[in-house]
């Protein structure tokens, strides 16, 4: 198995460039910044299978921790030639070591320690991954602002639903606690076209509405089929429409997978929540995408425990009630005019006239 070996260059950044040249080599070494190689940049032992071997770290903070890539800065890092690829280019065609671990560990690598030393990385260059790693501490502390990389990938399907539904569910998620989201609205929008149109009986008015709602909202977007897994965003939401989620939902969810280590999240009004590393390494373990719930840890939320009730009723519902209020509304003029009958025959007609305004009809 050919072996990619990551050296920190002086800068803590490592150009996605050179990792391509890796794919022609076993061996990659960012040159620092006079020229020379770092010293001790020999390859590390072969990794195993899907792992990445962190050199200088303690195995304490690397085997089976948490978040394991917060110790790979400053260390080398050995990992097949084959993740390369898988990796892709970063944001911004560079990254430092812990983003580059960090996106190894979404995708579903395991890390363990190895030998080696870690040198000094740039300050600066930590600070920098933040907005790349959505589960750094510093981020999960200021969880109502929006990152490069957000935190979780709610999708919400809005075929054949009301604009009102769609926008309590939407807004609750948009108002809650957790902003650091990518919201993608399903439908086919591109049949509303730009043009002219009707309004009051524009078969297309609920979503044409919702559109509208939130055409300048940048966490929402408008997609015609459910978007590719993004294997770098660690959470994904599937939300039915009709439920407006508490605003402290996510923050929930997120303590169910962290806490209690479940990686899949559903509830019976249609609630899903994944946890992508934990899908990225059942799949990477040869399990069937129709199999994965199966394995996977499973939680089940009750009622009312991540939701409120929308209270808005469905489109034949809202026929049903308008029905009805009609009839209400029939029933109390037969009553009225009943009354002002009753009235002029009592009074022979004196009275009537002037608390009625009017001859009875």
């Amino acid at each position: 198995m050919d072996t990619v070996t990551v050296v920190p260059p002086v800068g803590g950044r490592v150009p996605y460039a050179g990792l391509e040249k890796a794919r022609a080599g076993t061996v990659f070494v960012p040159a620092r910044e006079d020229g020379a190689g770092p010293a001790g940049a020999s390859a590390l032992a072969t990794p195993p299978e899907n792992a990445v071997v962190v050199g200088g770290a303690d195995p304490a903070e690397v085997d089976g921790a948490e978040r394991p890539w917060e110790a790979c800065p400053g260390a080398s890092l050995s990992f097949a030639r084959t993740w390369v690829e898988e990796l892709g280019e970063p944001y911004g065609g560079d990254e430092t070591v812990e983003e580059l671990a960090y996106r190894l560990y979404q995708r579903g690598a395991r890390f363990v320690a190895g030998p080696g030393r870690r040198s000094v990385t740039d300050v600066e260059a930590g600070f920098a991954s933040v907005d790349r790693i959505p589960l750094a501490p510093s981020r999960r502390a200021r969880p109502t602002r929006t990152w490069r990389v957000p935190f979780a990938d709610v999708v919400v399907d809005t075929a054949g639903a009301s604009a009102e539904r769609v926008m309590e569910t939407v807004d609750a998620l948009l108002m809650g606690r957790t902003g650091d989201l990518r919201i993608t609205l399903v439908g086919d929008w591109r049949r509303l076209g730009e043009g002219r149109h009707t309004t009051i009986d524009d078969p297309d008015l609920d979503p044409r509405l919702v559109r509208e709602h939130y055409r300048c909202e940048g966490r929402v977007r408008f997609l015609e089929e459910i978007p590719e897994r993004d294997p770098d965003v660690p959470f994904r939401l599937f939300l039915p429409v009709g439920v407006r989620p508490r605003e402290d939902a996510l923050e929930r969810l997120f303590l169910i997978c962290s806490e209690r280590g479940h990686g899949l999240v559903v509830g019976d009004g249609g609630w899903r929540w994944e946890r992508t590393v934990v899908f990225a390494r059942a799949r990477r373990a040869g399990v069937a995408e129709s199999g994965i719930d199966a394995l996977v840890r499973t939680y089940t939320v009750r009622d009312g425990e991540l939701s409120e009730d929308v209270g808005l009723p469905r489109a034949e519902e809202r026929r049903r009630l308008m029905e009805e209020a009609s009839r209400r509304a029939a029933r109390a003029r037969a009553a009225a005019e009943l009354w002002e009958r009753r009235l002029w025959a009592l009074t022979g007609g004196r009275w009537s006239r002037l608390l009625l305004g009017r001859r009875p009809l």
